[in-house]
């Protein structure tokens, strides 16, 4: 392009940012966090009387299932053990 005399694009100079994943594990540890915040706020509301705290439990398994997804894909970079 230079050779030739057309300018440069400036997205070939500055690249877009690199956009981070999220990661299940971030996810599973608020969810797990919501959830407990969730069981003791109701509990200590209704006296741990009638079930309400329970509700808490519902984003509390969601994130525990994230974590254990997260746990069992491991690193996808990491290369095969030596034999």
């Amino acid at each position: 392009m230079v050779e030739k005399g057309q300018p440069v694009p400036e997205a070939l100079l500055n690249p877009p940012p690199a956009q981070r994943q999220r990661s299940d594990m971030r996810r599973g540890v608020v969810l797990v966090m919501v959830g407990l915040g969730l069981m003791i706020f109701l509990g200590a509301v209704s006296d741990w009387e009638g079930g309400a705290w329970s509700i808490g439990l519902i984003p509390l398994l969601i994130g525990a299932g994230y974590l254990l997804v997260w746990k069992l894909e491991g690193k996808k970079d990491s290369a095969p053990p030596l034999p």
